[in-house]
């Protein structure tokens, strides 16, 4: 029997697997998957948990769930270390062999060596990380309802968004609903006008790696939420309330929030933390290129397995691009047309949410949304471990 080991159950790990059973369903291999959590994370909709708009439970799914084969079994530990000379994988419960290794580990946090970064500012990349956002923006706005020293009330309601990629934009737009929908049913004594959120971006221009059509869209529409944006600005220093641009000048935030990045032959690696580049530009770290990329992936190990004729070429290509900025606004692209507005934004969740593994999931998403447009979002501060 071969045995092929997947480290990483995020998109890349889940959809490799997915491809791989079907393709060698009637064959004598068994696929072990190593996972630190027992679910799938559905990270596109991560920014809408942060901001009170679903519930976590509604984006995860479990991994023995999605994978009822008996060709499947799912080691939920840590790996350490790949010996590929031995062909062994020295995980937290031991060691583990393998005839195949692919590696879908995902991205984490890229902080750039900035320093106090990773101490004060929250990233948003996990269920923890969204629960952490959340419980801080309603603190915040407690905090602020109750002080009477002005210039602290400023500082609490001031919110900076460090990195004006996707993870940015969704989560500045959501954040800026967020807190306009909780103002008006919860905190009467703290006023729309005085919350201030700045997007600071090191590049010339937000979404930088998408055309300028997407970049034009969404600058005009966080502008229309009242946030700030600021380019060619980059942040050399965190601290606890406060960051240092790159022209060395401090600016005091009550919260900051850091989305500037993420950093990752009988070896496959597949998704994030594959670097491929065109033309001199890396891909973008997208969800759908990592599904892309799997099935790519699945035919060369059968390939490599002896279960295929030849092996495949990865060929890249970004079948569209969506983008949701704030409640009933989505910028869209699908091949050369382009597009904004209602309808790009309905499409957005139209399309992700036929994208969430499971039809619990989907029914429970459709169901928060739906109640999003007749009740408040859920403004309860949980602590999550």
């Amino acid at each position: 029997m071969k045995k092929i080991v997947i480290i990483g159950g995020g998109f890349a790990g889940v959809y490799a697997t997915k491809h791989l059973l079907k393709r060698l369903r009637k064959e004598d291999v068994e696929i072990i998957m190593i996972s630190e959590q027992n679910f799938f994370l559905f990270t596109p909709m991560l920014h809408e948990v942060a901001t009170g708009g679903i519930s976590k439970e509604n984006i995860i799914q479990p991994l023995k769930r999605i994978f009822r084969s008996k060709q499947f079994s799912l080691m939920k530990a840590k790996a350490l270390s790949v010996n590929t000379r031995e062909k062994i994988v020295n995980t937290t419960l031991g060691n583990v062999s393998y005839d195949l290794l692919v590696l879908a580990t995902g991205s984490k946090i890229n902080f750039h060596n900035v320093k106090g970064a990773a101490e004060y500012s929250l990233p948003l990349r996990t269920l923890h990380d969204a629960f952490a956002i959340k419980n801080r923006i309603i603190r915040q706005i407690e905090l602020a309802e109750e002080t009477k020293d002005e210039t602290q009330r400023k500082k609490l309601l001031s919110f900076a968004i460090v990195g004006g990629g996707p993870t940015g934009v969704e989560l500045a737009g959501e954040l800026a609903e967020f807190l306009k929908i909780m103002l008006c049913s919860h905190y009467k004594r703290v006023k729309h006008e005085e919350i201030n959120i700045i997007l600071l971006h090191r590049g010339q221009e937000i979404l930088n790696m998408l055309q300028y059509y997407y970049q034009k869209r969404c600058r005009k529409r966080l502008g229309e939420l009242g946030i700030e944006v600021q380019t060619s600005t980059g942040i050399i220093e965190v601290g606890k309330e406060y960051v240092i641009d790159d022209k060395h000048q401090r600016r005091d935030f009550g919260t900051i929030f850091w989305t500037a990045g993420f950093a990752s032959q009988t070896v496959y690696a597949v998704g994030d933390c594959a670097c491929l580049e065109i033309d001199g530009q890396r891909i973008p770290m997208l969800a759908q290129l990592a599904v892309q990329q799997s099935e790519v992936l699945a035919h060369n190990v059968a390939y490599a397995l002896g279960f295929e004729d030849k092996p495949k070429m990865y060929k890249y290509k970004l079948t569209g691009f969506l983008l949701s900025v704030g409640q009933y606004f989505g910028v869209a692209g699908i091949k050369k047309v382009y597009f904004s507005g209602f309808f790009a934004w309905w499409l957005w969740r139209t399309i992700y949410l036929s994208k969430l593994l499971g039809f619990g999931n989907k029914l429970r998403v459709a169901i928060d949304w739906t109640l999003n447009f007749f009740y408040p979002r859920d403004t309860s501060e949980v602590e999550f471990s």
